[in-house]
């Protein structure tokens, strides 16, 4: 179950009945490691990043390269970042996203990135600082917008509207 190349590579499919509650959308898993996996929806322009345990530096860089290939390649806007399961997020890779992964984002399409936090750890995501990092990139300001959440429906429904 890895993305190589661009290309989906794995046959493991769930349904998720998310976004609209009558229709479901299907999730096709793109990559998975002992710290994540990621699933997308082409239709719907959906990928999701699920953190399996703690992690940071490295090895969240490197999950989120994976996504952001793919995304980048099919065109995928709507992110769903599924953090219960992280602690914190250390200064350096708060930095990281900020300078490295939002700048990586495709200029000429509108991006809506939701996180969900566990209640334990919503204090240490760095929302506030992320967000001052966009709204000082003029251009990052017109194509990023960027909510934390507390549950999953709520964070599903925002990126539906």
């Amino acid at each position: 179950m890895r993305h190589e190349k661009g290309k989906l590579v794995s046959n493991n499919y769930r349904l998720r009945y998310s976004w609209h509650k009558l229709t479901p959308m299907v999730l096709a898993e793109i990559y998975s490691n002992e710290f994540a996996k990621v699933e997308v929806n082409l239709e719907h322009k959906f990928i999701q990043v699920t953190w399996l345990q703690h992690t940071s530096g490295t090895p969240a860089r490197e999950v989120l390269e994976v996504a952001l290939q793919f995304a980048r390649g099919e065109g995928l806007t709507n992110w769903l970042h599924d953090m219960r399961k992280i602690d914190y997020i250390t200064l350096a890779g708060q930095s990281w996203t900020a300078n490295e992964f939002f700048a990586a984002f495709d200029y000429e399409l509108h991006h809506r990135l939701a996180w969900v936090a566990s209640p334990k750890s919503i204090d240490m995501v760095p929302d506030a600082l992320i967000q001052e990092a966009i709204r000082q990139n003029p251009v990052l300001a017109k194509i990023v917008e960027m909510r934390v959440f507390l549950d999953m429906e709520t964070a599903e429904y925002w990126l539906s509207q």
